[in-house]
């Protein structure tokens, strides 16, 4: 964000910059958007039953 901001440099140069620069942004929102629904919906391990005559921890 900061290189957009600063204007250090673009995705692609050339009269569509800003275009290819804020398709880059919103791509790079779109994969942390579906990495983060996948880690809240990956199913978490199921509890290894105790033996026969013990709790569970």
């Amino acid at each position: 964000m900061n290189h957009y901001f600063l204007g250090i440099h673009h995705v692609q140069e050339g009269p569509n910059a800003l275009v290819w620069d804020l398709g880059f942004l919103a791509f790079g929102a779109g994969l942390a958007l579906v990495g983060g629904v996948l880690v809240r919906t990956a199913q978490r391990p199921a509890a290894v039953a105790a033996p026969a005559g013990q709790r569970a921890a």
